[in-house]
């Protein structure tokens, strides 16, 4: 049962529904809901769901081909492999073209480390073949049992920096932040989310109010 979140929930819906491309990072300490509440957003929407995994590149390449093809074309009963990340993204982003998707890269650290590569060929795609349509990519991300400082935004952004100079080539608008946290956040942090719109702090107590 999901209980709350009603406003991260319509936050998510109403980027969903734009026309334009989003892209949307979710950062937080591991177990304070971050997977539960993407995929409560995406029930009933046509969802790309891969779950990086601290392993080697192939195998993450693997996985990506499958959730790929169990979303977007469930009755093949063989399904192929993709022979670089390059082309499973240019195929998610072929694919979009004509059906509005969410694609959700969950634990984004552990692909980026089986593959230094992997940030920048998805930054290249998102640059040249995601046309201000349809797309969605939410990154979910692990944290340490301490408190939440202002770094950690910090290196928030330079996650979403790796994959979006897209925001700067005005292909998407804005870019929201949100960090999770079982423990308490930094008067800095706390400021900073105060007087920034775009950044949204989750504590534990709120996640199951």
């Amino acid at each position: 049962m999901f209980i709350g979140r009603d406003n991260e929930i319509g936050i998510l819906n109403r980027h969903y529904k734009s026309d334009d491309f989003e892209f949307i990072t979710i950062y937080g300490r591991r177990r304070v809901g971050k997977t539960t509440l993407i995929a409560e957003f995406c029930k009933g929407k046509k969802t790309i769901l891969f779950p990086a995994l601290e392993t080697s590149a192939g195998n993450n390449l693997a996985s990506l081909s499958s959730a790929i093809f169990t979303s977007t074309n469930p009755e093949m009963e063989t399904q192929p492999y993709f022979d670089s990340f390059q082309q499973a993204f240019d195929y998610i982003a072929e694919y979009a073209k004509n059906e509005r998707v969410i694609f959700v890269i969950d634990e984004f650290p552990y692909l980026a480390e089986s593959d230094r590569s992997v940030s920048s060929i998805l930054q290249h795609t998102i640059d040249h073949k995601f046309k201000n349509k349809t797309e969605i990519i939410v990154g979910s991300c692990k944290y340490r049992n301490e408190t939440t400082a202002l770094g950690v935004l910090t290196e928030l952004k330079e996650y979403a920096a790796a994959l979006g100079s897209a925001a700067k080539s005005g292909r998407y608008k804005k870019t929201y932040y949100y960090i999770f946290s079982k423990g308490s956040f930094s008067s800095a942090l706390v400021d900073t989310a105060k007087s920034d719109p775009l950044v949204r702090l989750v504590p534990l107590d709120e996640l199951y109010s």
